[in-house]
């Protein structure tokens, strides 16, 4: 505690300012020309600090003393040791608060708290920890879209208003709603959606393509997701779909329907940490050896065809709509050169992801096992069942 006295010419006795506890009075006993003494009551503590102007002159560890000679000065504080507390007159200003960005309190509620880690706060200084709000998506016609999707582009909380395609590398596309279909063409190498919410998409003789935390809808407008080689015989090399909705991908009048479609001249693909739901006369997945400009009975090397070195792991497989199956994997005695997809074509099935069938849709009921047609007969040798 603490009691100050600013020198005024009708005062004698000053009370100081603090709380009602621990304030206490300076007493002016006497003055000369040069010094003015006061006298106090005794404080709890262990001894005393005297300021003149602000500045402590002396100190004392004596805590039964009750009175001090000040040099003359415009203010006089006796402050006691320890307790803390202090009186003053005039009573000091509050020190102003600290910014909301370095004041250690979670302002805005977000979880963080000040700079650096608050994204609300510019600096140290920042009085504000609110964070910015985002920008509202911007809206791209399909033909702007085409414009921007140079190499390199990066699209983020966008809604495109139609289909459009993409044909250069290390396109990205995060946050946004496509109104259409996008299609990755031959040269769009290395795209990624990330967070993408759209009707369908298709990947044709693209490679490394990357398609994470999305969900498509095929509105029951839309027969399948298609992955293959077009042209052929322009491979699909290396493609990842995972962690992503894909639902609602039905047809008409007896059209192949299937969430995806994996077809001719794809290679290494993963397909992983799906969820399928409502999707498909054949199965959810169905891979075949056929590609849009090469699926005769005439082609010259049927092996080459086929879909090589697939994983199948970690999906969610809910109601198909008229499939049997969840996955199909074509194989006929009838396929080109009587070829059809083997085992040497290294796909693999990793045995026991979870079928979820609601209450009220029982489907067909033979989900969770992979079909493989060979002239309608069962057949063992298309595919692996193992992790991979």
């Amino acid at each position: 505690m603490k009691a100050t006295l600013v020198a005024m010419c009708a005062a004698l006795v000053l009370v100081a300012a603090g709380s009602a506890a621990d304030s206490f009075t300076l007493t002016l006993v006497s003055q000369t020309t040069n010094t003015v003494t006061f006298s106090y009551p005794q404080q709890a503590g262990y001894g005393y600090l005297y300021s003149a102007n602000g500045t402590v002159v002396s100190r004392t560890n004596d805590q039964t003393r009750t009175q001090v000679k000040f040099a003359k000065a415009n203010s006089y504080e006796v402050a006691a040791i320890v307790k803390g507390t202090t009186g003053s007159y005039p009573s000091a200003p509050p020190p102003p608060p600290l910014p909301q960005c370095s004041d250690g309190t979670d302002n805005d509620l977000d979880g963080l708290t000040d700079f650096p880690a608050d994204p609300g706060c510019s600096a140290i200084t920042d009085n504000d920890e609110t964070n910015l709000a985002p920008p509202p998506p911007s809206t791209l016609t399909p033909s702007q879209f085409q414009s921007q999707a140079t190499s390199g582009a990066t699209f983020d909380n966008v809604t495109v208003t139609g289909s459009v395609s993409v044909s250069q590398p290390n396109v990205t596309v995060r946050n946004t709603t496509i109104q259409g279909t996008i299609t990755f063409a031959a040269g769009a190498t290395a795209a990624h959606l990330d967070n993408v919410t759209g009707r369908s998409f298709n990947i044709e003789s693209a490679d490394g393509v990357l398609i994470e935390n999305s969900r498509f809808d095929g509105q029951k407008q839309i027969s399948q997701n298609f992955i293959w080689a077009n042209p052929a015989p322009n491979l699909v090399d290396g493609f990842t779909i995972r962690n992503t909705l894909m639902q609602n991908f039905t047809s008409s009048g007896g059209t192949h329907s299937e969430a995806l479609y994996i077809g001719g001249y794809t290679r290494n693909g993963v397909i992983s940490g799906n969820t399928f739901y409502n999707n498909g006369n054949t199965a959810h997945i169905f891979f075949t050896w056929c590609a849009p400009n090469d699926c005769s009975n005439t082609g010259n090397n049927p092996d080459a065809r086929d879909p090589k070195n697939m994983c199948v792991k970690n999906n969610t497989f809910r109601e198909t709509w008229q499939a049997y199956v969840d996955v199909s994997v074509r194989q006929e005695t009838n396929a080109p050169n009587g070829h059809g997809i083997y085992t040497d074509d290294n796909i693999k099935i990793q045995p026991g992801q979870p079928f979820v069938n609601s209450s009220t849709d029982t489907g067909f009921g033979i989900h969770g096992v992979v079909f493989v047609f060979d002239d309608n007969l069962w057949a063992v040798n298309a595919y692996t069942a193992s992790p991979c």
